[in-house]
């Protein structure tokens, strides 16, 4: 008899929420070092993970986190060029 899933972790929005999370609540940089990459990392290696039990999978919403992440790598990037240039 299989297992009855009563919840499961809806890990687009987690990726959401690490991508956008830091750059729309705080602009503290140095959150920037650890968020990006957890949320990339986050994003690759539950991509193919089963989807919400009602919304389905959801890849649209991990994309999006993905772009906010690359956008913090972005920022750190322009960050630390300009500040060299100084």
């Amino acid at each position: 008899m299989p297992e009855l899933v009563h919840r499961r972790t809806i890990w687009p929005q987690i990726v959401l929420l690490g991508g956008w999370g830091p750059v729309l609540l705080c602009f503290f940089w140095p959150v920037y070092f650890i968020t990006a990459p957890a949320t990339i990392a986050l994003a690759i290696w539950k991509w193919k993970a089963p989807g919400s039990l009602v919304h389905g999978r959801r890849r649209v919403t991990m994309i999006f986190g993905l772009l906010g992440a690359l956008l913090q790598i972005g920022g750190l990037a322009a960050f630390f060029y300009f500040v060299s240039r100084r």
